[in-house]
């Protein structure tokens, strides 16, 4: 079963490179508008466009299925591609340390970031304060290449489209906690032991609402979870894909 993939807010499809070692998938990487090499708008960006473009990869690709695999804004794309009259090639979701709900009065630290994004996103302070929130401390200090990756993503960074699109996520996104019972298809949701921006705990009264769902619990990562151990996490995806979506052998001759 075909993959694809959307990231995190200020990360581009280098967030899922180290699952390509372990999972033999198909894997369709985007970069989210504003991200990367994909400018977007600098206007008014909706979950609902996202979703769109995503429903375009497919279709131009000729992929009648797949399953949608999301990190936080990722995550929130994948469900409303699911939810949407065109989400009949979502067959699975995979929704790594995805925040369901949308805070009403976001907190001054947020539209801080927000304002941040569009004015000085370039210096290192501002992308230093972003790792240090997205990222566990085990990571920083285990894994450095990871961080080193993130911080240096000029094209995410320096891209005229940014802004947009951690506003519309940060500040104007709907909360997704009515869609979840209205979900029909498999779905694993991975959570960070260290997830500082959206709690374990948080996360897993949430996720009750999605009926017959499977929760995995990664320790040691923090909000980016599947960069952040990519061998755990694809040893777990491994097993969730092959009990939904068993590889069939070729019939004899």
């Amino acid at each position: 079963m075909p993959l694809i993939l959307w990231p995190s807010i200020f990360f581009d499809h280098s967030l899922y490179l180290g699952l390509t070692e372990w999972l033999p998938n198909p894997m369709i990487m985007l970069d989210g508008p504003g991200h990367g090499r994909s400018h977007g708008s600098p206007d008014r960006l909706t979950l609902d466009l996202c979703a769109q473009a995503q429903e375009e990869v497919l279709r131009e690709l000729n992929v009648p299925a797949a399953v949608a695999v999301g990190t936080s804004w990722g995550g929130l794309v994948a469900i409303t591609h699911a939810m949407s009259n065109s989400g009949h090639r979502v067959k699975g979701l995979i929704l790594a340390n995805t925040p369901f709900g949308a805070d009403p009065s976001p907190r001054w630290r947020t539209r801080l970031i927000v304002a941040m994004s569009r004015f000085i996103p370039g210096l290192k302070i501002f992308r230093q304060g972003i790792a240090k929130a997205f990222f566990s401390p085990s990571t920083a200090l285990r894994h450095p290449e990871v961080l080193k990756n993130f911080l240096g993503q000029e094209d995410t960074f320096e891209n005229p489209g940014l802004h947009a699109a951690i506003r519309s996520v940060l500040l104007e996104r709907p909360s997704l906690l009515p869609a979840l019972g209205k979900l029909d298809v498999p779905v694993l949701v991975i959570a960070g032991e260290d997830d500082s921006l959206y709690p374990l705990e948080t996360l897993k009264q949430a996720a009750t609402a999605i009926q017959g769902h499977r929760l995995e619990v990664i320790p040691a990562t923090g909000h980016l979870s599947l960069a952040e151990r990519p061998h755990e996490c694809s040893t777990r995806i491994k097993k969730w894909l092959a009990e939904f979506f068993p590889v069939t052998a070729p019939a004899q001759a």
